[in-house]
């Protein structure tokens, strides 16, 4: 029987290689790019708590404790908003796949009727959710009426990516709702699942943080306090850290054993 020619042995790994380049947005350089969305802004200005806190106001100055300690650690950052401007869900998700970027954190701040709710809490776009909705995706704001599906090759690409990096969103979503409750003493209301548009636009992993319960008169406080909001930058941003240094090390491992094949 003649041999299987070189290349072929490597030809699994090389496709793990490029999806894992697709799906984490990341160069042969080194990790990609973290694109940070300070939820609400503008005229939406999200939850309010006692005293008139908003959401939005939380959200921004999180955000941008999150994109310091992320550059003082030699990452890339971006932001979908860098002042009190509204932006569209889909729009936020569109930028982000235009930057290539790796990853794409939404972060925002819970507030129900009850008082009685506290903890953080990040959501995932789920599978069946996914599924159910095919590759439809929401063409305006959440609650209206979605979009025709795409077609064609971009349908079968959005695919790809939406399906590559739901298991990534996992891995980082339990990495960061661990750290949150460690770092700052919350309740964990572990990861959830759920159809945020900023969520199915994506083409990269993506997640929805929620940092607290403005309802909640204790959280709220604890929010209103500069210490407590850093705490919860810094938990963030250890954790993508440690979520981009797995990532890499994966995405490496099938470009070296492809090149040491026979």
């Amino acid at each position: 029987r003649s041999p299987r020619p070189p290349y072929a042995l490597s030809v699994s790994n090389v496709l793990a290689a490029i999806l894992s380049m697709l799906i984490l947005g990341a160069s042969p350089g080194g990790p990609g790019l973290v694109y940070i969305d300070p939820g609400h802004g503008g005229l939406n200005q999200g939850a309010v708590g006692p005293d008139g806190l908003l959401e939005k106001s939380l959200t921004m100055d999180i955000s941008l404790r999150v994109e310091t300690l992320l550059r003082e650690a030699g990452l890339r950052t971006a932001l979908s908003r860098e002042d009190d401007s509204f932006v569209g869900l889909r729009e936020r998700s569109r930028r982000a796949n235009a930057a290539g970027a790796a990853v794409l954190l939404s972060i925002h701040v819970n507030s129900t009727p009850s008082s009685k709710p506290e903890g953080v809490e990040v959501y995932v776009l789920s599978e069946q959710v996914a599924r159910k909705e095919g590759l439809q995706i929401v063409s305006r704001e959440e609650g209206a009426a979605p979009s025709p599906l795409r077609s064609g090759l971009g349908a079968v690409m959005h695919g790809l990516h939406l399906a590559g990096s739901q298991r990534a969103s996992v891995d980082l979503a339990h990495l960061v709702v661990g750290a949150l409750a460690e770092s700052t003493g919350a309740p964990s209301r572990g990861v959830r699942h759920a159809s945020f548009a900023v969520l199915k636009e994506a083409r990269m992993p993506a997640i929805v943080i929620e940092v607290g319960y403005l309802s909640n008169p204790n959280e709220a406080a604890r929010l209103a306090r500069a210490e407590y909001r850093q705490l919860i930058a810094g938990a963030i941003a250890g954790s993508v850290r440690e979520w981009l240094q797995a990532s890499e090390s994966r995405r490496k491992a099938p470009r070296a054993a492809s090149l040491s094949a026979p």
